[in-house]
This record gives structure tokens, C-alpha cells and sequence, in this order.
């Protein structure tokens, strides 16, 4: 079947949306699990464009969550870059019943497709601008409202990405984060989760320092009761003093 997509759509015996179809109707058709169609999967998609990302939200929309997965840990395989669209309808087109559900894999997307490119290829650094890059506006309206999104594993991987983004309100999203983080800690509402994204934003900040943000950490130091993040917060209050300094 793989053989023949291929064959069909690299000939271009049928269009695109009837190749889209096909591959539709393919996955239907595949009711258990095993080796063989996981593999059949990742090919689908590593073979896909961007004009298959409409088919490929259709997918995600319809199909059980481990489908999903399996589609979404395989777009690091794509040549074809652009995803904002699939990104676009996992951070913003859900309902209540399926917002936790949402969330969770665009976690995964934003994981498999940017993170685990730089262990994949030998150009790391590269790979991950280029991916960037041909997302650029799907990702600066998505760290835009990252405190939209209530996952704070998903917050921790968006924060990830500031550095990378050329999205001139990098430094606002970042005052408006450590709000956000000093009045949960101040509300003594916390979980292992929400301390990952205190150090992943800890860890943002001294990638894009800025002068600004020195009494937000310290306000972190002074709240926290986790030892870690109390000891990276200091250590990057003697790194923003030296940034003041120069």
C-alpha cells in the first residue's frame, strides 16, 4: 500500500486530495496494532507535505490517542517543515471535553518535531532555526499565549522555544510568566509539573537575559521551598548582576 501511495502521488496519477483520501481510508482500514503499522504510519507521514496537514488534523481529530501519538512523534521524519496549521488547531480549536486532550498533543508535537531534531540530525542547530523559522508565526501567537494553556508541561516546552523565536515580545511573555509564577507561588498551589516550568523558565531567562527580569527571580528565590530551583534562581541573579554591569 505504502508503495503504491508513493507511486500515485509522486507520479501524479491522482490529485492531492484524492491521495489524501486514500491515505484516509488506508488508516481506517488498519485495526490492530503491530510493528508493520506503526512503520506504515511513520511513512505516511514522512512522505506527507504540507498540503496533507488538513488530512493530517482530521486524524488526530478522529482517531484514539494512541494513533495520534504514533502521527505526531513521526512529523520529526517529515522534509517538509511548515506545521503551523496542525499547531494552530491543537493550541486553539477544541471544546471544553477535549481541551486536556488537545494540550497534551501538542506537548508531544512541539517535543517530537523541535527537540528531538537536534538528537536526530548532525546539523542540530540548524535544523532547529530552519523549523523555527517556517513556523515563525504560529509559534509567536503561541508563546504569546502560553499562559492560556493550563498543562504546565506544555508551558515548559513553549518556554523552550523563546530563545529561538524572532518574536519581539519575547521579554513581555517572559514579565508576564514570572507573574504568573509568583502569585501560584504565593498561593502555595504547586506540583512537580509547575516547579519544571519555574526551572525551564529559569533556564529561558539566562538564555535571553535581561535586566528587567532580576526582581521577578529573586521574588522566585524568596517564594520557592523547592532547594533547587531556589539554588538556580541565585545563580542566575549573580548572572543577571554581571549583565546589569555590562
Amino acid at each position: 500500500m505504502i508503495i503504491l501511495f508513493k507511486y500515485i502521488v509522486s507520479n501524479k496519477i491522482i490529485d492531492k486530495k484524492f491521495s489524501a483520501l486514500l491515505l484516509y481510508i488506508f488508516l481506517l482500514c488498519t485495526t490492530a496494532y503491530s510493528e508493520n503499522t506503526v512503520f506504515n504510519i511513520k511513512n505516511i507521514i514522512k512522505n506527507s507535505s504540507k498540503n496533507m496537514n488538513s488530512t493530517i488534523i482530521s486524524w488526530i481529530n478522529d482517531y484514539d490517542l494512541e494513533t495520534s501519538e504514533i502521527i505526531l512523534n513521526s512529523m520529526v521524519l517529515r522534509r517538509d517543515y511548515y506545521i503551523g496549521d496542525i499547531i494552530n488547531n491543537l493550541a486553539y480549536n477544541f471544546s471544553s471535553r477535549n481541551k486536556y486532550k488537545k494540550e497534551y498533543l501538542l506537548r508531544i508535537l512541539i517535543n517530537s518535531f523541535f527537540y528531538s531534531a537536534i538528537n536526530n540530525s548532525s546539523k542540530s542547530v540548524s535544523s532547529l532555526n530552519l523549523r523555527i523559522k517556517t513556523n515563525s508565526d504560529a509559534l509567536n501567537t503561541l508563546t504569546d499565549r502560553i499562559l492560556s494553556f493550563k498543562d504546565y508541561q506544555l508551558r515548559s516546552e513553549i518556554l523552550k522555544l523563546i530563545p529561538y523565536t524572532n518574536n519581539i515580545r519575547k521579554y513581555n511573555i517572559l514579565m508576564r510568566e514570572s507573574r504568573s509564577i509568583i502569585e501560584k507561588l504565593k498561593s502555595g498551589k504547586i506540583s512537580p509539573q509547575f516547579d519544571q516550568e519555574i526551572i525551564t523558565f529559569l533556564d529561558t531567562v539566562r538564555k535571553v537575559p535581561n535586566r528587567l527580569l532580576f526582581e521577578p527571580v529573586m521574588e522566585i528565590s524568596d517564594y520557592t521551598e523547592n532547594k533547587n530551583i531556589t539554588e538556580r534562581a541565585r545563580s542566575l541573579l549573580k548572572y543577571l548582576i554581571k549583565y546589569k554591569n555590562n
